[in-house]
């Protein structure tokens, strides 16, 4: 496999002439040339040129946190990446980092709203795992739940909860704002903020029936309420009532029927949810 990557044309100019016999290491082989080097595993057969080869080689080559290349290299200027089984190496002006794919794209949309980059990428094995990296306002979180960035007082409140290894797990959508009120769906609900209210945790189909409702229920007293009673479910305190959420819909109770409901037991008593 080398030898026929090697003889193919473009790939020997690039090269170089060979330097080393075909060796075989862990997972593959690989052979060394004057201007890189070719790796053959179950992930290709690869190309490893300069300068992208110098980084790669500081991380440890293939047994290292990149492991084997799974893609050419690509370059503009004095900018390459490429892909390898741990991520894509970035080389900017000599200067080399590990990134995704996934992740420089949510960076290149949101430039504005997450500033610089400020730490490498992070791999998290909590819930299901996935990558993270943080950027001077916010950070991007890239997971099963997709590549979403996460800032402002959405992102404090999110790592005051512990970020995605708390409840509230991986980010699930995009932040809309509307009304002065700006939303973000995680993979255990949603983090809601204001200018004058900052954040609080809420339930979209609790929001949605809150705010259809704001004459009956009043202000809000509480953030949302995990409740495991009776199979399960939410609710949330209002100054005239309390708003539940469970696989019986999104209701609200009132008045005088939540003080019978409560000293009943409430979700967790004989009338259930």
């Amino acid at each position: 496999d080398i030898g026929v990557y090697y003889g193919s044309g473009a790939h020997a100019a690039e090269l170089g002439w060979p330097a080393g016999e075909v060796i075989t290491m862990t997972g593959g082989t690989a052979q060394v040339f004057a201007s890189g080097s070719v790796y053959s595993s179950p992930a290709g057969t690869w190309a490893v040129a300069e300068p992208v080869r110098t980084y790669y080689f500081s991380l440890g080559g293939s047994l290292g946190a990149l492991g084997w290349p799974t893609g050419d290299a690509s370059c503009v200027s004095t900018t390459c990446s490429q892909s390898f089984q741990g991520g894509t190496a970035y080389l900017e002006g000599g200067t080399g980092r590990i990134g995704l794919p996934e992740i420089e794209s949510v960076a290149a949309s949101k430039a504005t709203e997450l500033g610089a980059r400020t730490s490498t990428l992070i791999r998290i094995s909590v819930n299901g795992g996935g990558y993270g990296q943080v950027y001077a306002k916010g950070s991007i979180f890239s997971s099963a739940a997709g590549s979403w960035a996460v800032y402002g007082g959405i992102r404090d409140y999110y790592f005051a909860q512990g970020g995605a290894a708390g409840a509230l797990g991986w980010p699930a959508g995009d932040t809309t704002c509307a009304a002065g009120v700006c939303s973000q769906l995680f993979q255990g609900g949603a983090i809601y903020w204001s200018a004058s209210a900052g954040a609080w945790f809420g339930l979209p189909a609790i929001e949605s029936y809150a705010a259809a409702h704001p004459t009956d229920l009043g202000t809000r007293q509480s953030g949302v309420i995990r409740i495991a009673a009776n199979g399960g479910g939410f609710g949330q305190a209002f100054s005239l009532g309390s708003v539940y959420s469970s696989s019986q819909g999104t209701w609200a109770v009132l008045t005088a029927i939540r003080t019978h409901y409560f000293a009943l037991g409430g979700s967790a008593g004989a009338l259930g949810w």
